[in-house]
C-alpha cells in the first residue's frame, strides 16, 4: 500500500495491488496488467497539445490508434467498428433496434443525406433533407426493385413524380428520354437533332429521323414514310387476309 499526501515524485513505481487516487495525477508513462476503472474524466494531453492513444485486442495486428499528429481514429489489422452492435461482422456495422441510419451532412441538422434501414419492410432508403424535413428519394426494396420517388416499387424499376417522370440517357452528344409530361402522355424519342431508332434481336428495324420522317427496312427516310420490303393492308375485321392487299416495294421506293 502507497499512500501519500502533497506532491510525491517516483522514479519507479511498481504497484500490485490497488491504488486510489483522489486527485490529479501526472504519470508519464504508465504499464498496466490489470483492470482500470475510471469514475472520472481521462484526458490525454491538453487542448492544441495531445498524444497518441493505443488499444490493442487478443488478435494479432488488431488495435485502435488515435493519432495525434493528423487528428484520426484509425482501427488496424482485423479490428472492426459496431455501432449499437455488440459482435460486428464488417469494418462498419451499424444496428438499430428501430431502424439503423447514416447521415452525411454539415453543421446544421437541416441539410443532410442519409441511409435507411425501413424498419418494417427492410427497405434501404436514400433520403436527404434541404433545409427542410427528410424525405425518401430512392428506395431499394427487399426483393431488390428499386423504385424513385415511391418507397413502394411495383415493377423492378418504378419511377413515380408530380411532373415529367422519366429518364434521360445521355453520351454527351445524343439524349434520349422516356417520360410521362404532365399533360399525361408519354413520350419516346431523342430531345437533340438526332433519329429514334427501334431494334429487335439487336438489328435496327425501324427509324424515325430527325425531322419525323419513318423508315421501315431502310435507314434512310425519302419521304413522310418510306418502306423496304412487304407491307400488308387488310381491314379491321377481317382476320384471314383474304381481303388484304400485299404491296411489295423496291428498295427506297415511298408509301
Amino acid at each position: 500500500k502507497v499512500t501519500s499526501t502533497g506532491t510525491s515524485v517516483f522514479a519507479s513505481l511498481d504497484i500490485s495491488g490497488d491504488i486510489d487516487v483522489d486527485g490529479t495525477t501526472n504519470l508519464d508513462i504508465v504499464d498496466i496488467d490489470g483492470a482500470v476503472q475510471l469514475d472520472a474524466t481521462l484526458s490525454v494531453g491538453v487542448n492544441d497539445t495531445g498524444y497518441d492513444v493505443k488499444f490493442f485486442g487478443d488478435t494479432a495486428s488488431a488495435y485502435m490508434l488515435w493519432d495525434a499528429s493528423t487528428d484520426d481514429l484509425i482501427l488496424g489489422g482485423a479490428s472492426q467498428l459496431g455501432i449499437g452492435a455488440t459482435s460486428p461482422t464488417a469494418p462498419l456495422h451499424v444496428n438499430s433496434s428501430s431502424h439503423p441510419q447514416i447521415k452525411f451532412g454539415g453543421d446544421s441538422s437541416l441539410y443532410y443525406w442519409g441511409l435507411d434501414r425501413e424498419a418494417s419492410a427492410g427497405n434501404l432508403q436514400f433520403t436527404n433533407a434541404n433545409n427542410s424535413s427528410e424525405v425518401v428519394r430512392m428506395t431499394i426494396a427487399a426483393d431488390g426493385s428499386v423504385g424513385i420517388g415511391t418507397s413502394s416499387p411495383s415493377t423492378k424499376l418504378s419511377i413515380l413524380s408530380g411532373t415529367n417522370a422519366g429518364i434521360s440517357v445521355n453520351d454527351g452528344t445524343v439524349n434520349t428520354i422516356l417520360y410521362n409530361t404532365s399533360s399525361a402522355n408519354g413520350s419516346l424519342g431523342t430531345t437533340t437533332n438526332h433519329p429514334m431508332a427501334f431494334l429487335s434481336n439487336n438489328a435496327e428495324r425501324m427509324r424515325i429521323d430527325a425531322s419525323g420522317k419513318v423508315a421501315i427496312g431502310t435507314t434512310t427516310a425519302t419521304a413522310t414514310l418510306t418502306v423496304e420490303g412487304s407491307a400488308v393492308a387488310k381491314t379491321d375485321t377481317d382476320t384471314s387476309n383474304t381481303g388484304s392487299v400485299t404491296l411489295d416495294f423496291a428498295a427506297n421506293q415511298n408509301f
